[in-house]
């Protein structure tokens, strides 16, 4: 009967899609099964049924064996049964932006009635390392308007590339940052560094790291010219509290090597909590200061920052 036919090649083909999986196979002799979703020469992300997303670097894998359905019957016109194809990752070409680590923040609030007040932070962040250097790469918008009025506006971003020495903990660092901010005596700020590094302790849970070193720094639209800085600074880039919350906090102090006893810092201290490790979502609690010890004229010390935001990391 046709239909009956029908039927069954409908259930067919089904059947094969449902039972198709790609058979990821470790150097460690092991396999694992699931849905080869990203391989590059870096990293493979395999989603399985069970344990989810799965991220597993590329030199931890010795082949992947996807199962294909490649042609029909000729008699009857269904699908064959799956069939194996081995690839080596080894073979993919590589894309430039192989190897980084990326994320955005969005975050949004305010109040409406007896006092109208909005807020929205985004960010960006980008990180890539090698044996041989490590990249980081950020930015981050900051609006308030409190009553049809903007109170805040500060744009912020900078790029640090680390020289690391294979099999020792010391390192070289360059660091530029530019920041626009239309609430303080000047409007626009660059800065640029260079110095010294060492990475205090690095494991699967904490890593801890110093630099030292010095700098310049030109404001415009402001009182203060070229000045040279100094720089010292403790990360702790990375605290994995647990498998679902990770806190990170960095300081970083700039004395003013032209006038004595004076100097900025800034600081950062964020909370992140995964809501959903498969899509790369969570959930980030975080507060943001910086300190001038001589501020222009009726200028604060202290301009703190707090926030709440969602992360995609991808």
């Amino acid at each position: 009967m046709p239909w009956l036919k029908a039927v069954y090649t409908i259930v067919l083909v089904l059947g094969v899609t449902g039972v198709m999986a790609d058979d990821l196979r470790l150097t460690s002799g092991e396999s694992l099964r699931g849905r080869v979703v990203k391989q590059t020469t870096k990293i493979v992300v395999l989603e399985h049924a069970i344990l989810g997303r799965l991220k597993i670097p590329t030199e931890q894998v010795s082949s992947v064996n996807r199962d294909t359905v490649t042609q029909k019957d000729p008699e009857s016109g269904t699908p064959e049964s799956p069939k194996s194809q081995t690839e080596t990752l080894t073979a993919k070409s590589s894309h430039p932006l192989d190897g980084w680590k990326s994320q955005i923040e969005l975050g949004l609030t305010g109040t409406k009635g007896n006092s109208n007040v909005a807020s929205f932070r985004g960010a960006f962040k980008a990180t890539k390392e090698t044996p041989e250097d490590r990249w980081s790469a950020d930015g981050s918008y900051f609006f308030t308007e409190n009553g049809g009025e903007t109170t805040s506006s500060k744009l912020t971003t900078g790029l640090i590339k680390d020289w690391l020495f294979p099999d020792t903990p010391w390192f070289t660092f360059a660091k530029g940052r530019y920041d626009v901010d239309h609430f303080k005596p000047w409007r626009s700020r660059v800065s640029g560094h260079t110095g010294l590094g060492y990475t205090f302790i690095r494991n699967e849970n904490l890593e801890i790291i110093g630099r030292l070193g010095g700098g310049v720094t030109k404001e415009f639209g402001g009182e203060r010219e070229l000045r040279p800085e100094g720089l010292i600074g403790t990360t702790v880039i990375r605290w994995d509290l647990n498998e679902s919350q990770t806190l990170s906090l960095s300081t970083m102090v700039f004395p003013d090597l032209s006038e004595d006893g004076e100097f900025r810092a800034t600081s950062n201290a964020d909370w992140k909590v995964k809501i959903d490790a498969a899509r790369g979502l969570s959930l980030k609690l975080g507060i943001a200061n910086e300190y001038e010890s001589a501020p222009h004229g009726d200028a604060k010390h202290n301009d703190f920052k707090y926030y709440s935001t969602l992360v995609i990391e991808f």
